[in-house]
């Protein structure tokens, strides 16, 4: 959805003064997506030797909308306590969740069941003993929560200019607009890039350890970067920000 979004923007499609458009043409991507997501999902659920991917596509179709829904209407809450013009209407909400569980949803069961069914599991690239082999006492570095932030503070550092300029444009400047999306792209790209180098490392590193415990690993380190974000965000927003009461409302 966000790639969809970005590109569209660089070629001129999307308008940033055009708030709506962005809204939607994001919400068209996120909820097509789902097919996409489905087949990967329960491709990846059929290797690890998964047999219920019903289950799999329900969770698949709903556990990320549905924290990400009951978010913003947390957040909403909120807004529609002060009263505020920038409240979601009730009547939006309800259409969000019918485009989920109407449009989403089987979109990600039709993808599930040709990935599941039509498709062949991942094969393994060495053959793995059934006996688990004890592992070595692992340096400070190589914990996982150390790890992660080590290794995520590098994407970040990658991207932290760019991230200045966007929280400006965004809740600084008066128009509230951001049209450097060539640039942002090109950032972008290379933040992606730097994650990926970064967990291979990491990953290898572990490896050389006898640590055969990778896979949650590899992620946490590829999303350790997430942190720095949010902790600059909260930075931003007691050091760069005047807003006074809980939110921002107009």
């Amino acid at each position: 959805m966000a790639t969809g979004v970005l590109i569209l923007s660089c070629f001129g499609i999307l308008n940033p003064s055009f708030r709506g458009g962005f809204v939607s043409v994001g919400l068209a991507l996120f909820v097509f997506a789902g097919i996409i997501s489905g087949y990967f999902s329960s491709r990846l659920y059929k290797t690890f030797g998964g047999k219920n991917w019903r289950n799999n596509t329900l969770m698949t179709a709903l556990l990320f909308p549905g924290l990400l829904f009951i978010t913003i209407f947390i957040l909403n809450l909120f807004v529609w306590a002060q009263a505020s013009s920038t409240a979601i209407p009730f009547g939006t909400l309800v259409g969000l969740i019918a485009m989920m569980l109407l449009i989403q949803l089987p979109l990600v069961y039709i993808g599930s069941w040709y990935g599941f069914h039509q498709s062949h599991p991942y094969e393994h690239p060495t053959k793995t003993s059934s006996i688990r082999r004890q592992i070595p006492e692992q340096a400070w570095y190589s914990q996982s929560i150390y790890a992660s932030l080590i290794a995520g503070f590098i994407p970040f550092a990658v991207v932290f200019i760019e991230l200045l300029f966007v929280f400006r444009s965004l809740w600084q400047d008066k128009s509230g607009y951001y049209y450097v999306f060539g640039f942002l792209s090109i950032i972008s790209l290379v933040g992606i890039l730097t994650v990926v180098e970064v967990t291979i490392v990491a990953t290898y590193i572990m490896l050389c350890q006898e640590n055969y415990n990778w896979w949650w690993q590899s992620v946490f380190i590829g999303g350790g970067s997430s942190f720095w974000i949010f902790l600059y965000c909260i930075v931003f927003y007691y050091t760069k920000l005047k807003i006074h009461g809980s939110i921002k409302a107009d």
